[in-house]
């Protein structure tokens, strides 16, 4: 059995990848009689209830100020907090966070000389439209730099896809990386029944694309739409359910509100896992163009919910979709991505293949295997720590 603290910016009721990615984890760990602590940012949401027995502390923070689905927390220690961090055992620091509580997660570790791990959930370069005022070429330089100053601090890193690993592997660090992506609960996808689509205003007998994510610039969200547009043209029996909000949901909304084809595109905003799961299995295809995804978890349950994905060739998209065979793997074009989606749509047997493979590769994340997987980057990490200290010593 282990402790461990895990530090993250973004926690529930926040739903993104890192929070998924967290929550995925620490509820294997939990099973298996780990004790997992999150710290975390303030919760801003008062009808959002936390279960107590969670162990969730939270920090005063502030949103930022262009996307306020993002907290910046402010790391201040109470009596209450400084007794359960430094008053108990903890074997191992995990940060998912470079930011005010990743510098946290490096004073904690230091502190009770415990293994440092990060995982690098966010390819910070690829989020420079949010820091407008700076010149995108300086804050992608800053954010390469703190990667690679943070990452050199840590006894272990994680990259979620083997793109993510390349790109540390460019920034020269030589800490230890280990490939792991976020797993997914078979059980409970196996579980879920097929939604009735009609609730959502989509008739039967149609074709339908599915997005499951937030709707914001990075997502890449503007090519997606305008790739429906053009398959809209092609085939008429053809819906896209857009299942997720954030930043841009009211600027699409307004969009396509008095749009020719806005019986045919259909806004869920935020929904439950299990409905977005349900909704996966409704669909014909995921539609996914982001450029910006470290890992594929929505890529992953779409695949064990059966659903073959067409999706620009992105660093998430390349790890986990083999092209021709769970899905199509097309360049960043709305013309590009309308034909892929033609072609599977309309060819019966590419489909029902694509199907059975989707399923067969969804398998292979599933949270069990890939917690064990992270059990062993674990004990790396704490002999790398102790292979840091004879070294020192010397």
């Amino acid at each position: 059995m282990r402790s461990i603290i895990m530090l993250s910016e973004t926690y529930q009721p926040s739903k993104n990848g890192v929070v998924t990615s967290i929550d995925t984890f620490t509820k294997v760990l939990r099973k298996r009689d780990n004790r997992v602590i999150i710290l975390t940012s303030d919760n801003k949401d008062k009808d959002f209830f936390e279960d107590s027995t969670n162990m969730v502390l939270r920090f005063p923070a502030f949103e930022w100020p262009l996307d306020n689905n993002f907290s910046i927390p402010l790391p201040l220690l109470s009596n209450r907090k400084h007794r359960i961090i430094y008053d108990n055992h903890f074997d191992i620091v995990h940060s998912h966070s470079f930011m005010s509580l990743g510098m946290l997660a490096k004073h904690i570790a230091k502190n009770i000389d415990a293994p440092l791990v990060v995982t690098y959930h966010t390819m910070l370069d690829d989020y420079t439209h949010y820091v407008p005022v700076i010149p995108s070429s300086a804050v992608s330089m800053v954010a390469n730099e703190t990667t690679y100053r943070y990452c050199m601090m840590c006894d272990h890193v994680i990259a979620p896809s083997t793109n993510i690993y390349d790109k540390m592997k460019e920034l020269n660090i030589t800490t230890p990386i280990s490939v792991l992506p976020t797993g997914i609960n078979l059980a409970e996808i196996d579980s879920i029944t097929e939604a009735d689509l009609t609730v959502y205003g989509i008739p039967t007998c149609v074709k339908t694309i599915v997005y499951v994510g937030r709707l914001a610039k990075e997502k890449n969200l503007e090519t997606l739409l305008a790739a429906f547009e053009v398959l809209a043209k092609k085939m008429e029996d053809v819906h896209l359910i857009m299942v997720g909000g954030g930043p841009q949901h009211k600027e699409f909304t307004g969009k396509y509100k008095n749009n020719p084809l806005c019986e045919r595109i259909h806004f869920t905003g935020f929904v439950p896992k299990t409905e977005a799961i349900s909704i996966f299995k409704a669909a014909s295809l995921m539609l996914f163009t982001s450029y910006t995804e470290t890992q594929g978890i929505v890529l992953a349950e779409s695949m064990a919910s059966k659903t073959p994905i067409v999706a620009t060739n992105s660093y998430a998209a390349r790890d986990i979709i083999e092209n021709g065979v769970e899905g199509a793997l097309c360049d960043n074009t709305p013309e590009n991505l309308a034909d892929a989606c033609y072609n599977i749509l309309n060819d019966n047997a590419t489909f029902s293949s694509m199907k059975e493979a989707a399923r067969k590769r969804g398998e292979k994340y599933d949270d069990e295997l890939l917690t064990d997987r992270l059990l062993e980057i674990y004990e790396i990490a704490e002999r790398t720590k102790e292979e840091k200290k004879i070294d020192k010593n010397q």
